[in-house]
C-alpha cells in the first residue's frame, strides 16, 4: 500500500530542502508544483497556466501511489480546502497512510531568507500565504493519520500520530 506525505509551509520556510533530501535518501516519489512549472515553462515561478501545472501534479501523484510507492509532496497548502480535496483524492485512491509536515516558521525568517536566496518570492505572496496558513493551519482535522509541525529550530512535534510514521525517520536523519 502507497503512502503519501504532505510538505506544508510558505516557500523560504525549509520544505524542499528538507523534503527532497528527505525522499530522495529513502527512495521516495518526489513532486513539487515548482519542478512542473520548470519543467514545463522554464522557470518555477511562472504561474500563467497553474491549472496545467496542478494537473500534472495530480497525475503524477495518481501515477505514483498507483504503483504503490511512498510519494512526497511538496507545496505551500496554505489552503485548507486545497489540503483537504489532497488528501480526500489520495484516500480515494487507496492510500493507506497520510502524514503531513507543517513547516512553522515566523514570516520575519522567511523574509530573512528569502532576501539572502536565489530563488526569490515576491514579499506580498510570502505576506498573503502567511496570513492564509496562519488563519488556517493544517489539523487532524484535515484528514492526515499523522501530523508533525517543524519550528524555525528544527524542532518538531507531534500534532497527531496514528501508529507508525515514515516521517519518523526525518529525525533519524537530522
Amino acid at each position: 500500500m502507497a503512502s503519501f506525505i504532505f510538505g506544508i509551509g510558505i516557500p523560504g520556510s525549509g520544505k524542499t530542502t528538507i523534503l527532497r533530501k528527505f525522499a530522495i535518501e529513502h527512495g521516495y516519489e518526489y513532486i513539487s508544483p515548482d519542478d512542473i512549472r520548470n519543467e514545463l515553462f522554464g522557470k518555477e515561478d511562472d504561474h500563467t497556466d497553474d491549472k496545467a501545472v496542478w494537473n500534472e501534479a495530480r497525475k503524477r501523484v495518481m501515477d505514483s501511489i498507483g504503483a504503490s510507492r511512498t510519494t512526497v509532496f511538496d507545496s505551500t497548502f496554505s489552503n485548507q480546502a486545497r489540503r483537504r480535496r489532497f488528501v480526500d483524492d489520495a484516500r480515494l485512491a487507496g492510500v493507506n497512510t497520510i502524514e503531513g509536515l507543517f513547516f512553522d516558521i515566523p514570516l520575519e525568517e522567511v523574509l530573512n531568507r528569502n532576501a539572502s536566496r536565489g530563488k526569490k518570492v515576491s514579499e506580498e505572496y510570502l505576506r498573503t500565504a502567511y496570513a492564509e496558513l496562519q488563519a488556517q493551519p493544517p489539523t487532524a482535522g484535515d484528514g492526515f493519520d499523522v501530523l508533525f509541525r517543524i519550528d524555525k529550530d528544527m524542532n518538531f512535534t507531534e500534532l497527531k500520530t496514528s501508529g507508525a510514521s515514515i516521517l519518523s525517520r526525518l529525525f533519524e536523519v537530522q
